[in-house]
């Protein structure tokens, strides 16, 4: 990160007032390549174990959807992000893989899915779902494993930035935590990315369920 640091530094010192122009296009250019080395850096990490807690999924959820809408990792664009939460469960998570999760499928949902996306959890028979839903163009089926691996881009890609990183890190973090994660058509259109946990276990407030947009 020490190189993008001393571009921001050498762009921060161009200010006359012709120059405007292009420390914008500068900032915008530094603001990609920071979030290309990011996507980079991320997926050559390896979770530790010891770094789960024992948490309720919900929690994480909605505490990574607050950070990605005002940090960060805050979307490109203004489109509303729904979130229906379902009954609460603890499992055992890693937060911050969690969240980076939640905010590369929500950026393709944006970026490929048309529009808005949502963001729904479920529990039952002791396995927790996470979905994010388009109604995009969905993904054919002879591309979904393939987009799961590092650098892969689908037909949807042409003509967009991106490392082709996205779905292999959401990949990795499923593996990491044991659990599933699919790209599947949405009924009605569009395509739903999941994420299922096996081995759930219910909390202690069973009537929590929040409905929103952020």
């Amino acid at each position: 990160r020490t190189p993008i640091a001393k571009l921001r530094l050498a762009i921060e010192m161009l200010t006359g007032p012709d120059d405007a122009a292009l420390v914008d296009s500068m900032r915008r250019s530094t603001a990609e390549l920071e979030a290309v080395t990011d996507q980079f850096l991320y997926y050559a990490r390896q979770d530790n174990p010891a770094d789960f807690i024992e948490t309720d999924l919900n929690s994480i959820v909605l505490e990574s959807l607050d950070r990605y809408r005002g940090g960060r990792d805050e979307p490109p664009s203004a489109r509303p992000v729904r979130i229906k939460v379902g009954p609460p469960c603890s499992l055992a998570l890693h937060p911050e893989s969690i969240s980076r999760a939640l905010g590369n499928l929500i950026q393709n949902a944006q970026r490929y899915g048309g529009g808005s996306a949502e963001v729904v959890t479920d529990f039952r028979d002791g396995i927790a779902t996470v979905s994010v839903l388009d109604r995009g163009p969905g993904i054919p089926p002879e591309e979904v494993e393939m987009l799961k691996k590092p650098f892969a881009r689908g037909s949807a890609s042409v003509g967009t930035s991106g490392t082709g990183l996205g779905l292999a890190i959401v990949e990795r973090i499923a593996k990491a935590h044991q659990a599933r994660f699919e790209l599947l058509p949405r009924e009605g259109g569009g395509l739903e990315a999941r994420l299922q946990f096996e081995r759930a276990a219910a909390t202690s407030d069973p009537g929590f369920r929040v409905a929103r947009d952020s």
